[in-house]
């Protein structure tokens, strides 16, 4: 037995964000985004950087399919495709997701914690994991409103409203 390695060269950018969405328009049917300028944003600054090579596009495409039937009536397809993707590529942004889970998404106790104590919380884990602060607050502020609105202290009904009608995370 004869064992040479090959080094091939990697598809394009181009290639691998167009299969992607061929293979996502085949699990998700006929659903569209709720927001498409978001779903845009969200896609190319948070899904498709972490599509660098075809193992991780095949990967995060099968955590979709896996997924995808359980939660389609229930979830932003934004939402969902792009956490999907940070759970699988990008495992210590997902973990400071998780772990500030309830303020991110105004659960239940996230009124007690004030919006500039868990922003620096965020930005301490985030430097300690070694990530880009602002990598971290793109991500997040993309996908959760609070986040976004927390340099404002405020986060309105109205906010709330739209995100329950449209499936979002918060």
């Amino acid at each position: 037995i004869i064992q040479a390695s090959f080094h091939l060269p990697l598809p394009s950018r181009q290639a691998l964000e167009n299969w992607f969405i061929v293979e996502l328009d085949g699990i998700i049917g006929n659903r569209e985004p709720n927001d498409r300028d978001r779903w845009m944003s969200v896609f190319h600054r948070v899904i498709d950087p972490a599509l660098t090579t075809p193992r991780t596009v095949q990967k995060v495409i099968n955590g979709i399919r896996a997924k995808w039937p359980s939660v389609m009536n229930d979830v932003d397809i934004t939402d969902f495709v792009a956490l999907e993707t940070i759970r699988l590529c990008e495992r210590a942004i997902y973990e400071i997701i998780r772990a500030n889970l309830d303020w991110l998404t105004g659960g239940t106790h996230a009124d007690f914690a004030a919006p500039d104590v868990v922003t620096k919380d965020i930005a301490a884990s985030a430097m300690s994991k070694g990530l880009p602060i602002k990598q971290v607050e793109i991500v997040l502020s993309l996908l959760f409103p609070r986040f976004a609105a927390a340099g404002q202290h405020s986060f309105g009904r109205s906010s709330l409203e739209l995100s329950n009608r449209e499936r979002r995370l918060c």
